[in-house]
Parts: structure tokens; sequence; C-alpha cells
């Protein structure tokens, strides 16, 4: 480099050296003797490592990391940037651009002399110009055509293309408005994403935009009916424009978009953004403190990147309809803008937005078809928190159902309320486009025709012998019953007492009966399905909730445990005779809740002695409160209390059983855990008390007062569930501050708290083998069941993957053998090799491959026969290299039917499969879903596999040999088939700018997918990726969330299937929009589609 810089005219020998201290910036180069302290994000430079070097150990920590291969990039470039400015800058002030010009030149032919990325060409032309612009000579004004630089200079911003900014609004601003309509006179296609439109404000830009239009250029609008702040002639306005795109948001409750950004995309690859705080008003163009940072490809292209990919997904979303003058789509947004002033709903109307499921919900609507697909259960129950859309599952589930009839399947829906009915037959009418479906039975509406019934509880129990004299059993076919923990009230039991639907559907809050006994046995001991929290609230259904996780005086390790749990008694002795612990809880009020005395708050207590006890101190602190306790109060004081906290004259309701009938309470905005809460299943009710939506607060307040916790009591699973779907481990979260919780959620925990958290979530996770040990040992103890595989993951919640966390000497007959509870089998080297392999098996969901590998190893049908069986060859192959990881002939066996039988004949190997089939087909939760490809294939749709299996199910790998393939594409002459390999999440790090846009879900539908960086539209590869429709080629997409899962194992990838070329952007790589066939599943949907929320 030295030679390179000296054949430029001039030698640079003097170094050139980045600034380090507190004023570290991009544009100081100046050496600091001395090196600040603070953190820091630089590449080590050799003088940087001197400087390091003579600091004391004793007094400066030191940190520093592996540059990782992915940000490698990006550092350095940043690096050679800063010191190729500063090195041009100083040529500048000489006004030398022909040395500039020189030096550039120089390094650019050093860098094709050593890569061959650069395409010929690529150095600098030495006059020094700067193209302005390539225009057709036809669409320039007669004006522009004498005087091209004064044209251009009327009409490009005053900020230049590749200049980014801030606008503040000051007095020395330049006009956003100014700029933005000069940024409309030189873009080629232009997308606005906007809270509301205005007249007033549109009005400003309206005749460049219509200039813009005008000439054929795409334009596309996102707005919402938010607030009713849109006003119906901008948007009519706009949509008159030739070509104009519009589409709006009419879930104004859920979606409550607050975005206002402008893009300007141009053909030369010069686009730019405007993003900040301005809707299209007046005041926000003008004369409003609005700020808004512009934003250029050059300065940035990973915001404009990721802007694109959001809007996108944006545009591609259900939430936002297409909105044209036509009169149906006026009268449709007049009506929503007037309702969302109004703030009322007209009765039994339907809504203004199309319905259709969350991914949650889908996951849902899944788990029930697997439920009676594959293990033939049609009684289900659905638990979830009170608002996150039990009814549209069911209702969406009913149009699944009715798809097997010719007509509309007899329904019956039961629930104690008439709103909740109005509003179910609302929804099924909506979803199932039939105005007219349903009739209602309560208060004073009768049905006339009974075949969809809408019924209230206390009319079906009024009207039971009617019922019984006059509609058989099983008239209806699918039953759903809401609220359904009320089974042991009298007027609930007679309705399952009499009817025998094929589906009967259960909706419910807790899988507790009032009288606290489980209602799980009514159906088949199993829930079908759970609404997790964390999507719940993305998605708006819930409100965010803030944790504080606060230092309880009391050290439970000397508390006795009984039964799985606490014993009640002996938390009463500690907590009732501990007025420190009451002060503690007093003081975190004060120190945590912005008006204690005006909370509407729950306290979950131990005993009925020790909710009595918190009531009483409370009141003695001056603070309304009560108490709640089965035995101790009578339904009609338990109402009173419930209707006073919800008016606010009761602030504080401690409880025990929170099943109790009306302790469901919108308005509680507070949640106190006064007592560890053993059973996570009780936990997320407890919770879901205080998520509900109610328009008097903004967040749930959670105070969870944690003491030293007994070794078999766990953390780990409640925080779990809080983080939702995350690829790091429940620790690493912790210690990290909780970065990835669902939007406006946080957790803060006390020093102490979170000491005595995170010692207990390292001691007891399935990380710790010991405790898994342990947990083998004493099974017997805490039950009587038999111990295997399944009932102890089902007994001690440990996920599989805590049994197979680590590739080496574990698994579960490893696990067995150290808790002693199994004699050391004698193993050949082989079969421990082999053994020691399963936990890749323990990954896998296909339920026909899971299938095929039961039937090997249950030894009852002959292997010629399953070998011979439609693509038994397929998944005996894919079976050899999951275990064998190697091509027959290099294990010295003749053929697959050798290594089958060899594999069959070894007990411990066979003992150990067996038992992780049968919990990871327990674990399917997608229903099959119809692949149709030109050819057979040993895959299914929507199940994981890892690369081995998916080479070996198209015939890349044989027995006889396993050809490397490491990079991310794989095509397949024989079949004409290109294999896609995604991981969503690349970079080392959970977080990765420059890395995570490259390839997500756009829709439901729709695929961005970056190509190799050869590939270009004129090269052969990307010629057969827009041609393959044309060529016959099928290309098969296969996603995985990251490299690893949070138990370091390495991820298998889901099969998506076929996919459709759509549109493609850019060069080298390319940006290509792929359709899928089948659309994507819902349990994906988090981690893929990364612009969407929830």
């Amino acid at each position: 480099m030295a030679a390179l810089l000296r054949s430029t005219g001039r030698a640079y020998s003097k170094s050139i050296h980045i600034a380090l201290g507190t004023r570290i910036c991009a544009h100081s180069y100046s050496i600091h003797t001395v090196l600040e302290t603070g953190h820091y994000e630089t590449l080590v430079t050799q003088q940087l490592r001197g400087q390091l070097a003579t600091l004391e150990t004793a007094v400066y920590a030191i940190a520093e990391k592996n540059l990782g291969a992915d940000d490698a990039a990006v550092f350095i470039t940043r690096h050679l940037t800063q010191l190729l400015g500063s090195v041009l800058g100083q040529l500048a002030k000489n006004e030398e651009v022909g040395e500039q010009l020189a030096l550039a030149n120089g390094i650019i032919v050093y860098l094709q002399e050593k890569s061959d990325v650069l395409a010929a060409g690529s150095h600098l032309a030495p006059e020094g110009q700067l193209l302005r612009a390539v225009l057709p000579r036809l669409q320039l004004p007669l004006a522009a055509q004498g005087d091209l630089g004064k044209h251009l200079d009327g009409i490009e911003p005053a900020l230049r293309f590749s200049q980014s900014d801030l606008f503040s609004g000051g007095n020395s601003e330049l006009s956003l408005e100014a700029e933005l309509k000069k940024e409309i006179a030189t873009a080629d296609r232009i997308d606005f994403i906007v809270s509301f439109v205005k007249w007033s404000g549109l009005r400003l830009l309206l005749p460049a935009l219509r200039a813009f239009a005008e000439q054929g250029k795409p334009l596309r609008l996102l707005t919402t009916t938010y607030m009713g702040a849109t006003e119906q002639k901008a948007v009519d306005a706009l949509a008159a424009l030739p070509g104009a795109e519009l589409r709006i948001s009419y879930n104004a409750e859920h979606e409550r978009l607050h975005a206002k950004a402008y893009l300007f995309s141009r053909n030369s690859g010069f686009d730019t953004a405007y993003i900040g705080s301005s809707n299209m008003s007046r005041s926000a163009l003008t004369s409003g403190l609005e700020w808004n940072v512009k934003v250029t490809a050059q300065d940035n292209v990973a915001i404009l990147n990721k802007f694109r990919g959001t809007f996108e997904t944006y545009w591609n979303s259900p939430e936002f309809e297409e909105y044209s003058s036509l009169p149906e789509q006026r009268l449709k947004l007049a009506r929503a803008l007037r309702q969302e002033n109004s703030g009322a709903a007209e009765p039994d109307s339907l809504p203004n937005f199309r319905i259709r499921p969350f991914p949650y919900q889908q996951e849902i609507l899944d788990r029930l078809a697997v439920e009676r697909s594959l293990r033939g259960h049609f009684r289900n129950l659905v638990v979830a928190a009170t608002g996150t859309g039990k009814t549209v599952v069911s209702a969406f589930d009913y149009a699944r159902f009715a798809k097997q009839f010719t007509t509309l399947p007899r329904l019956l829906f039961v629930a104690h309320r008439e709103e909740i009915l109005r509003q179910a037959r609302a929804t099924f009418r909506h979803i199932l486009g039939e105005a007219n479906f349903g009739e209602l039975w309560v208060g004073t509406e009768q049905p006339v025709q009974f075949e969809y019934l809408f019924v209230s509880v206390q009319t079906f129990a009024s009207r039971l012998d009617f019922f019984q004299q006059t509609i058989p059993q099983d008239y209806y076919h699918y039953l759903v019953i809401d609220e359904v923990h009320h089974l042991a009230a009298a007027s609930y039991r007679p309705i399952l007492a009499w009817f025998q639907p094929t589906i009967l559907l259960g909706l419910t809050a807790t899988p507790e009966r009032a009288d606290g006994e489980s209602i799980l046995p009514d159906f088949d001991n199993t829930i079908a399905a759970e609404i997790r929290l964390p999507e719940a609230i993305a998605r708006g259904l819930l409100v965010p909730f803030q944790y504080f996780c606060i230092t309880d005086p009391v050290d439970y390790r000397n508390v006795r445990w009984t039964n799985g749990r606490y014993a009640a008694e002996d938390l009463t002795n500690v907590y009732t005779g501990n007025d420190v612990r009451v002060s503690a809880i007093l003081e975190a009020l004060q120190h945590y809740l912005l008006a204690p005395h005006q909370a509407r708050a729950l306290g979950f207590c131990a005993t009925r002695e020790h909710a009595r006890l918190m009531a009483a101190k409370f009141q003695a602190a001056g603070l309304n409160a009560s108490y709640l306790a089965s035995g101790d109060t009578t339904a009609e004081q338990r109402r009173a209390a419930v209707a006073q906290l919800r008016r606010g004259e009761l602030n504080y309701l401690f409880v025990v059983d929170i099943f109790n009938e009306g302790v469901d309470i919108p308005e509680v905005d507070t949640l106190l855990f006064l007592r560890p809460t053993e059973s996570l299943t009780v936990f997320l009710q407890q919770l879901g008390r205080g998520l509900r939506l109610h328009e008097s607060k903004e967040c749930l307040t959670v105070l969870d007062f944690v003491g030293q916790a007994r070794q078999e009591y766990s953390y780990e699973q409640k925080f779990r569930a809080l983080l939702g779907r995350t690829g790091g481990s429940v620790l690493s979260e912790a210690e990290a501050g909780f970065p990835r919780l669902p939007v406006g959620c946080s957790i803060q925990m006390e020093r102490e708290a979170m000491k005595f958290i995170l010692d207990n979530i390292r001691a007891a996770t399935g990380e710790n083998v010991r405790v898994l040990e342990r947990r083998i040992r004493i099974f017997p103890q805490e039950s009587a069941l038999p111990l295997t595989l399944a009932t102890f993951l089902a007994h001690t919640h440990f996920a599989l993957v805590d049994i197979y966390r680590s590739r080496g000497d574990r698994g579960w007959t490893a696990l067995k053998v150290r808790a002693g509870v199994l004699a050391p089998p004698e193993l050949a080297a082989t079969e421990k090799q082999l053994v020691s392999s399963v936990w890749r098996l323990a990954q896998a969901n296909g339920p026909a491959f899971l299938a095929f590998v039961r039937r090997v190893f249950e030894g009852v049908e002959e292997l010629p026969q399953l070998l011979k069986f439609p693509l038994g060859s397929e998944m005996g192959l894919m079976l050899h290299y999951l275990l064998y990881q190697k091509p027959g002939p290099k294990l010295d066996l003749d053929s697959l039917l050798d290594s089958l039988g060899t594999l069959r004949a070894m007990p411990t190997l066979t003992a150990e499969v067996l038992e992780v089939v049968e919990v990871c087909e327990a674990q399917i939760s997608i229903p099959p879903v119809a692949l149709e490809l030109p050819y057979p294939c040993a895959l299914q749709l929507h199940s994981r596999y890892g690369r081995d299996e998916i080479l070996c199910a198209f015939g890349v790998w044989t027995f006889e040999r396993n050809p490397s393939v490491r990079e991310g594409v794989c095509y397949i002459a024989p079949l004409n088939t290109e294999l896609l390999f995604v991981t969503l999440e690349k970079s080392s790090r959970n977080y990765s700018p420059t890395t995570l846009y490259h390839d997500y879900a756009i829709s439901d539908t729709l695929f961005h997918w970056e190509s190799q960086n050869s590939t270009a539209e004129d090269t052969p590869k990307g010629i057969s990726y827009i041609q393959h429709q044309a060529q016959g080629k099928t290309i098969l997409l296969f996603v995985r969330e990251r490299n690893q899962d949070a138990a370091g194992l390495t991820m298998p990838y889901v099969f998506l299937g076929p996919v459709r070329y759509v549109s493609h952007k850019g060069n080298r790589p390319m940006a290509i929009t792929w359709e899928l066939a089948t659309p994507l599943p819902g349990f994906l949907w988090h981690e893929a589609g990364k612009m969407a929320v929830g």
C-alpha cells in the first residue's frame, strides 16, 4: 500500500490516527495522548493497541471482542472511509482535485487486483466531473433545452441527493414544503405513509403531485382513519390522480399507525426519504415545530432499505385496504371517519375493515386442526386472556369446518351476556360473508329457525325443557361455549350433558372452574391451544406491561416445598408476622406508582389470612383496600367489591382464589405479586387479569416481590413467557436488560432481586445438567407415572431441547445413567456415537418422516417392505445421514438396507429414538399441507429438516456420496430445481442492521430475498430466476430463524415450498420478491416478518 500511495505523486509517510476519547467522531484525527474512559465501537489499530498497552489493568477494565464475519465489512469500510476522508480533505484544502483523483484511482486499481467484484472502468475520469442528470430531451421544457444547468438548479432539492440532514423548524431552516416539492419533481417513484391526510397540507403539494402523476410515474400512499383526522376531500383528490394508489387502515383501534415518512425513489439509485413528525397538514409542512430527518441512499442505504421493506410489508398487509373514488368506497371511508370522530359504532354493525386471523391466531387454528386430524380430539379447549380474539378464532375455525359441507353446518354459540352474543354474531357474519347469518335468543329476541343460534346461558337454562324435547342431541354440528370455566354452574352443565356435537370448542381465560376444579376432563384432558401474550400485546389487543422485580426481604429457602409448591401454611406464617415486608411493599407503591391512592390494583396472596392482613395493613396506611377469599365473603360482597374497584372507590383488592366469578376487571392497572407463583398457567392467568384494554390506562404496572427461592422453584419459565419468541436464552436476555420484549413493555429489576433471579435461572434451567439429573432421580417421589421421556417433560416442564442441549455425552439415556436410575448399558463405539447423534432427531417435526422413523425402530415391519413404500428409500437415506453423518462405504455398510438393519439391531439406540419420536409427534402443531411439485417429494410443507436431510430428499446426496454444498443455493439439474437456503438472522449478533433486512417476509405470501453478490439480471443465474417459469424451473424456499437455537444446536430449516418470481431490484446482489404458493405458517411470521408488528 505504501508503494501504491507513492505512485500517486506524493509519499504519505505520516500515519493517519483516529482520535479516541470523549470527542471521538468520524471527522477528528488528531492524536490524543490520553485515552478517555467511556464506551467505544472502533477497530483496534496499531496505535490504539499501543495506547491500550499503557493503561494499568488494575485501574482500567478493557473490553474487546472478535470482529464477526458479518460485521467486518461494515467496520473496516467505516475505518477506511475515515482515513480516506482525512487524506482527501487535506488535499482539498490545497485545491488539488487532480491529486485526490489520482489517489482514489490508485486505490481502485489495487482493489481490482485483489477482487473481481469491481467492474472494469470503476476508476475515476481525470476531468473531475460530477454527473447531475441524464434526461430525455423530449420530456424537458423548452427553456431547459438551452440551459439545462439552470433548469436543474430550479428543480433539484437544495440539500443534495446524497446529503442527509435534520429539519427542525428553525428560522434559518430550509422550507420542508419547498424541499418536498423538489423531491417530487425529481423522483421516479413516490411512497408516502402518514397517519392522516388533511386538505390544508395536500393542496400545498397537489400541483407537484399532479405533474408527477401525469408523467405516468407511480405514487402510493398509506394512511388511516385513526382519530378521524383524515379528511375525505384530501383522500379523494389523491385518488383522482392518474395512476395513484391508496390503501387505508380502517382498524384504528388496534393499528394506530403514527408513522410520518416520505420516500422518493429514483432509477439512478439516488433515493431520498424524510422521516419524522410531519403528517400531511399545513402546519406540519410549514409552520409547525416538527422534526424530520432527510436520509439518503448514499449516506445510509440500510435505513432506506428498512423503510422500503417496511412500507412493502404494510402495503401488502390485509390491514390496509385499497381505496378508490367509487361510491361504495367513499361511503365506507365517510362512515369510518364519522365513527372515529363520534367514538361509537352503530349497533350490530359489521367492522369497517376486513378480518383475517393474525399470525398467532392462525397458529391456534393450525393446532386445532392437528388435534382433530392427527390425534382424533374433537372436544377442544382454547385458553387465552380476555380481549385477544377468541371469538375470531372460533369463527375462522367454524368457517374452515364448514368447507366439508354443501350447506353451512348447524351452530350453537353459548355466552353469558347479550353484548358478547351480538358481537360474536357480527364476527361470524363478517368472516362468513353472510350478512343474515345467525339468530339471537337473549332478552326479548327470539329465534325462528334455530339452525345457527347465539343463545345466552340464562335463556338456555330457563328453556332447558324446550331444548330436550324439541332439539335432538346431535342436532348441532359445532358447539361453542364462551367463558367455559363456568361449567361448574348449574346453568352451564346441562349444555354439555345434552348436546353431542361433532366439534365442541371451549373458550376461556382459565382452565380452572369457578369451584377450583379443572375443566380439562371435559376436553380430552388437553389444552388444544393457548394465545401467547407477547404477540397479543404487539398487536395492540392487550395493553403493554411495565414489570418491576422488587427485592423481597423473605428468604424462601427455608419454606417447606410440598407437592410441587411452597407450603401455604408456611407462607402464611412468614407473611403475617412480618411488618418489615409490609413496609417494603408500601414503600414500593410510593416509589413505582404515580398516585398509589388512585390505583386500581389486584394483589395475589397465599392464603385468606394473608389477604386479610394485607387489606388491614393497607387500610391502616390510608389506602382503600379490601380482600376476597372463598369462605370469608358472600357472592354479593364479592360483586360489590368488584364494582367498587371498577369505580375507583376501592383501590386495592387482595385475592386468594383469582378464579372467583367477576374478578376479571378491565380497569385494573396494577398487579401486586405478593407470593411466589409456582404454576406458569396460573401466573399467566393472573397477569392476564390486568392486561385488558381500557380507556383509563395506557399500560399495566406489575410489582413482583422477588425473594431468594428454593432450588425447586424456577423463574425461567415465567420470563420466557413474557419474552415470547427470541433466539437468546432467558439468562442472556435478562443479563442484557430484556431488549426484545413486546413493543411498549419493559422489565426492570432491583439489584438484589436481579441477583436472586439470575442465580436461580443459572442453577435451575435445563442448561444445568445436575438439575436434570436430580429431577430424574426424584421423579418417582413426585409422580406415580412411570419414568419416560414424555412423562418427565410433562411433569417438570422442561423442553426436549434441554435434554439434548449439548451435542456431547448428553441425552435421555446418558442422563438416566448419571441419575442412577438406569444401569450403564454396554455400548459398542458405533452405538455410543449414534446415540449421541439423536439430538438431530429431537428437532424433527415432519409427521411422515417421524412416522417412518418410528416404523423402522419398532421392528414390526420388514425393512425391505418399508423401503419399497412411496418415498421410503428417500426417508431411509434421510435417517441414515441424520444419525451416521457419513456415506455408507465410509462406514463399511453395503447398502441402505444394511444401514437401517444395523440401526434397528441396537437396543439402547432403539429405545431412545422411540421415546424421542413419541415426544416429537406429540409436539407437532402444524397440520399436513398439500404440496404440488412436478415430482414426488419426501418433505412436507412447513415441517423442519436439516440441510443433510433436504439434500437426501432431492437426490443430491446418495448412499455412496455426499458432495459438499456450502452456498445458500443448490441447483439440481435432473429435477430442474433450485433450492434456496435462507437464514433470517445472519449475524452472530442478535440485531445487525447491515444484514437484518436482506431476507424477510413482506406478507404471508411474498418473500424478499437477496441473491449471491455475483448475480445480476443479465447473468445466466439472474436470467434463470426471472424466467424460471418459462424455463420450467422449480424454485423451492427453505428458511430458518438463525444458525443456532438458544441451546447452541444447529437449527433445521422450515420447508416453505415452491415460489414464483414477482419482481426484482438492483444487481450484485439482486433483491428478488418471490410469491409463495402456500402462505407462510403463523409460527414463522414473528421472525420472518421483520418489518411487521406482532
